[in-house]
């Protein structure tokens, strides 16, 4: 971790509040100057998107990865325009941050926010990026995409039974659980995803399809076709601060097929709990879960305070998740041995750590 970065992240950190509403008082007053009202509702959720603003950038100082915070804006940028809202508030909100990070902060702490605030700023003289649906014309030979369609339809139709029979009908065709999960699950999750931040979606839905997701897995688990056991165990979590497990678990089921024992501890799990995890089952191996790039910081800590707990003596530590996707080395600056971009690559990667042929 950056440590002059992550002393400014704190610094950003113990006034986050205060910052977020000044910085949205100040846009107010620029809207209202020019004639534009925004009603108290907006108010509010323009202190709370602002503070978010703020806590992904203090993750990209403390990090050192400024694209961590240009990533967030692109995808900010993106939700904007597949929504038919202008990003001009977007813009003028970066201005206004900048703005008032340059009063509040301390000299020292001015070059390397205004990097990352300038080079923000930049991002609109280029058309936001479009993230392409896998169920495009130009997509319709992708694995599984048939399925993916009519999974996708039982789900926004609220038919919890059939969604649920069609996850689990490859396993009749002699699909492996692992390979459902990987072609047809994950890009399902994705798809849904993409279809929120368009706001094709609400949140009751993505609910419920994570939760058919969900039960699937478990089903699915009971078929898993183990190799012969390999004497390694991996824990396998979200770190602290996530609250979903599902990728977790798809890892964990990865890990079983290949003759692990894998220990699910799923989500939510501190640094301390996780050491002494790793302490009574005697793990060889850590994989931990990351899905925000808010909890970035929060997978560093986790590091630090399992090897602190294990005196030296703490089994190798490995992360993924979509930060860890989208900044190349990321891994490296929270102080993991690894990372990986799915489930198989996970094993692959476990198995290098520990030398396993």
């Amino acid at each position: 971790m950056d440590k002059h970065g992550t002393f400014v992240a704190r610094l950003l950190d113990s006034g986050l509040r205060g910052l977020a509403s000044e910085v949205a008082v100040r846009q107010r007053r620029i809207l209202d100057d020019g004639g534009v009202r925004l009603p108290p509702d907006a108010f509010h959720s323009l202190i709370g998107d602002t503070e978010t603003r703020i806590l992904v950038l203090g993750e990209a100082l403390a990090t050192g990865k400024p694209a961590l915070f240009l990533e967030q804006l692109e995808w900010n940028r993106s939700a904007y325009a597949a929504r038919g809202v202008a990003e001009d508030g977007l813009a003028l909100n970066l201005l206004c941050l900048r703005d008032v990070l340059v009063r509040e902060l301390p000299p020292a702490a001015h070059d390397a926010v205004l990097a990352i605030l300038d080079a923000a700023n930049r991002a609109f003289e280029t058309p936001p990026r479009v993230v392409e649906s896998l169920l495009d014309h130009a997509a319709t030979d992708a694995p599984h995409v048939a399925e993916i369609r009519r999974v996708l339809l039982a789900i926004l139709e609220g038919r919890r039974d059939d969604a649920l029979a069609l996850l689990l009908a490859p396993l009749e065709r002699g699909v492996r659980p692992t390979e459902i999960a990987a072609k047809l699950v994950v890009p399902l999750q994705a798809e849904i995803g993409r279809m929120w931040q368009r706001g094709e979606l609400h949140v009751h839905e993505e609910h419920l399809g994570s939760q058919i997701v969900e039960e699937a897995l478990v089903l699915m688990r009971s078929k898993l076709e183990k190799r012969a056991p390999l004497g390694k165990s991996v824990i396998v979590c979200s770190v602290a601060g996530n609250l979903h497990d599902l990728g977790a678990r798809i890892v964990a089921d990865q890990f079983e097929q290949d003759g692990w024992n894998a220990l699910r501890l799923g989500a939510n799990v501190p640094g301390e709990d996780l050491g002494r995890a790793v302490v009574d089952f005697r793990a060889d191996l850590v994989a931990l879960s990351v899905t925000m790039t808010t909890q970035v910081r929060n997978s560093a800590a986790v590091i630090e305070a399992l090897r602190r707990f294990c005196e030296g003596s703490a089994p190798p530590v490995m992360v993924g998740g979509a930060p860890f996707s989208l900044v190349p080395d990321l891994w490296r600056a929270v102080g993991a041995d690894g990372w990986a971009q799915s489930a198989d690559g996970a094993v692959r990667e476990g198995r290098r750590l520990l030398a396993i042929g």
